[in-house]
Formats: C-alpha cells, structure tokens, sequence
C-alpha cells in the first residue's frame, strides 16, 4: 500500500469515527473536503455526506429547543443558552369616579367611565449571547402605538473588563426613576405629576454600565437622543434633539433593605416651526377623564420659527426596610426661547408604603429601578397575596416669567392587592387640589380601581 492510499485510508477511518461521534457541522465539513481533495470519496459521495451531516444537525438543533413557561411567561431557548425568543404582554383596566364641587361654576365635568389603560405585547430575545432585541407595541384606544423597538449589544466585557451595553433605537430615555420603572411595578396607578417633565421614549443610541458598591450597586446610563417615532407636533419639540444621563448608587442594596439615591439631567435643542408652541399639561393622576388642570402655553413673540434650549435636572431617592419602603423626586424643567420667555419649572412627589403582609418592593441595582412584587402565599395554591397600602403627596407649578400654567397638589391613598406574581388589583383615592390658569380653583376627589395582568 502506498502513502497516498494510506493516508486515505486513514482519513476513511477518521471520517467514520466523527461521524459516529456526532462532531461538529464544521468539523464535518473541513474533514469531507481533506477526504475529496485526496480522492477517498468522489463528487457524489461527498454531496450526500455533507447533505446527511447538515440534516443531522439541524435535527440535533431542533431537539435542544427548549420552551419554557419561566414565571408565567412563555420562552424558547437552545440548549446552549445562546438563543432565547419570548413572548408577553399586559392588560390594564380601569374605571374612576369624580366627584367635583360646583360644575355649574365652571368647575370641570371630568365623567365617570371605564377604559383599557394599557393593552400592549412584546417580543424580545437574545442572538449569540450579546445581541438582545425588543419590539414592544400598545392597543390600548384602539390605536396601535410603537413604545420599545431596539437592539442592543452587552459583549464589551471581554475586552475593556467592565460591563458596557450599546443600545439603539426607541427606548425611554435615562431620566426619573419612577419614569425608567415599568408601569407594571409602580406603587400607584398612575404616576406623580412632575412625570410630565419625563422625556419617556424617543429615538437614540445610549451607552449603559454598572458595577458592585459595598453590599449593594451603581448605575450609570446616557446617551444621544432626537424625538420619539410619533412626534408630538403640540410640544414644539418635533425637530429638537438631546443628551441626557442618569446615575444611581445604591450602597444597600438586597433581597429586603435598599438604599438608593440618584439624578438625572437632560439637555434639549428646541426646534420647531413658525407658530409652534411648547405646551406642558397633565391629569390630576387618573387617566379615564382627558381633561388637565394645570396648563402651559408659550412661544416666541415674533412669529419666526421657535428655537431655544430645555435643561431639566433632578434627584431621586427611595428606601426599603423590610415591608416598609420610601421614595421621591424632586424635578426642575428651565426653558429659554430666543425672543420668548424663559420659565423656570418645578414639581416634586413624596410617597410611602408598607405591605401587610410582610413582603418588600423588590430591586435591581445594575439598573436603578424597582421590579415584581413576589407574594410570600399565592391565591389559588394556597395563599392569600400580598396586600400594600400607601400614600404619597405631589406637587407641580407651571407658572413662571408670564407664563401661567396653574400650580396643583394631590394627596393619594393607594390600596395594592397582588394576588399572584404577576396579577394585580388596585385602588387610588385622589384629593386634588388646583390653581387654575384662570385664576380660578378646583378641587375634584376621586376614586379609581385597576385590574392587571401581565404575562
């Protein structure tokens, strides 16, 4: 036997145990090509190898799916972990009922009523380890809206040995803490009035990393960001576009004590057309009746395309002993409109919760935000949930150097019910107390229960 034959001989050998041994696709591959290039096997016989190893693996693949209902929510991923697609959602429903002073004074008609807060589902899923997507879209008002829809990159660590994410697209920008948590996890149904200075979610790429901080963690988050996917024509900001950041420390940070504290700024280059106005309004934290009382209006005084600049900054803290939990925002808004005014804004909230049945407001150092309430019994297996009282005071003035938005201030009593991890009743008592635009006042109480569900 000569050379060439015994070293195909020996490739013929090596090539059935990968075979049997279930190597690699590209192992298959490499191995199919030393053994066509030394005449061991011919053109055909090659094909169907590299047609049966291909079909092996893909069937291999498909067995490794892994589908999973992970605390309620559905998700597929491969056995390596490297890939993972989940599906989910959630459902608000509400229904208020206002109790006015005097409608017949000209106090506002708010309505009673009922309505799908919020209707929204989501896809998000990983690629490779470090390549994370989501797509998230709201039905609510038989309307469909865009909120998340980005990509983001997390595997930077190797290389500059810290953790750095890269995120681009439609996301909420780094500001407020009751803003950047999730709607399914703040203690009220609605959020504080000086919520109306959060930029929410707009277009922009953003730069994330955090780090451990004696028991607990930090949090650093900014980034470049222009308007969101449906411009508001209204706010006079639809051709603007900003840098904002937000840090947290979070010194205690564990599974029933957290300290946090924070900030976060934001500047905005103010763009618009020729009579295009800035308008800063909100409810009085209930959502049903589309009626504000506080309202500001104001532009330049030449009739030319509006342009300035908004600086809004803020701090933020928030504490958790055990069942006990504090946490506030103080936030101020300055606007400066070439040829207009230049008001100073400002609103801060203040609020306090206590579980009754023994359980803490759950946290995530790495992001500086609060996340899912876990009953200690669940209804249905046993349980009785987790039962949450609280109260919080806000406070907002939109009125400053001629412009005159009304000033308010709520008192709020909350009642949270959470039956399981993932389903939750709710019910808020608001007192408001309003300085009209007008000069008038009003003082509407009123009453509103949500039921949710996320999945």
């Amino acid at each position: 036997m000569n050379e060439t034959a015994r070293q195909a001989a020996k490739l013929c050998v090596l090539g059935a145990a990968a075979f049997t041994t279930g190597l690699a696709n590209a192992e298959h591959s490499e191995l199919l090509d030393v053994l066509l290039k030394n005449g061991a096997i011919n053109k055909k016989q090659y094909e169907e190898l590299a047609k049966g190893a291909q079909e092996k693996e893909e069937k291999k693949d498909e067995e490794n799916v892994g589908i999973s209902l992970k605390k309620g929510q559905l998700v597929f991923k491969s056995e390596d972990d490297e890939f993972k697609f989940q599906v989910g959602g959630r459902v608000m429903l509400d229904a208020a009922w206002y109790d006015n002073d005097d409608v017949s004074r000209g106090d506002a008609d708010f309505g009673n009523g009922t309505e799908v807060r919020r209707a929204r589902v989501f896809v998000k899923g990983t690629m490779w380890n470090d390549w994370h997507f989501k797509g998230q879209y709201d039905f609510a008002g038989n309307e469909t809206e865009i909120k998340d829809a980005y990509i983001e990159y997390t595997g930077l660590k190797k290389a500059i040995g810290f953790p750095l994410a890269i995120k681009m697209g439609n996301f909420k920008e780094p500001f407020s803490l009751e803003e950047v948590t999730s709607s399914k996890y703040i203690t009220f149904m609605e959020r504080g009035m000086p919520n109306v200075f959060a930029p929410s979610r707009n277009l922009g790429v953003q730069l994330s990393t955090h780090g451990e901080m004696l028991s607990g963690g930090w949090s650093f988050a900014g980034g470049a960001f222009g308007t969101g996917i449906d411009d508001d024509a209204e706010s006079g900001i639809d051709e603007s576009y900003a840098g904002a950041g937000r840090l947290t420390l979070a010194p205690i940070a564990n599974k029933t004590q957290v300290v946090h504290l924070g900030g976060g700024v934001e500047y905005r280059i103010l763009k618009g057309d020729a009579g295009d106005e800035i308008r800063l309004r909100e409810r009085p934290e209930s959502h049903i009746a589309d009626h504000r009382l506080v309202d500001a209006r104001f532009s330049n005084t030449t009739g030319n395309p509006l342009e300035g600049d908004l600086l809004k900054y803020g701090g933020e803290a928030a504490m958790v002993w055990g069942p006990f939990s504090v946490q506030g925002e103080y936030i101020i808004a300055e606007y400066d409109i070439d040829d207009g005014p230049s008001p100073e804004f400002e609103g801060w909230y203040a609020y306090t919760s206590i579980f009754l049945t023994g359980e803490s407001r759950s946290y995530k150092a790495k992001n500086g935000t609060f996340s899912r309430v876990k009953p200690k019994g669940i209804v249905g297996k046993g349980g009785w949930g987790a039962w949450e009282i609280a109260g919080r005071y806000s406070y907002l003035d939109l009125n400053d150097d001629n412009v005159e938005g009304g000033r308010e201030s709520n008192w709020t009593v909350g009642l949270n019910w959470y039956a399981t991890p993932s389903i939750r009743f709710m019910a808020n008592v608001i007192f408001a107390d309003a300085d009209l635009p007008n000069g008038t006042s009003d003082n509407p109480n009123i009453l509103q229960v949500r039921g949710q569900v996320d999945f």
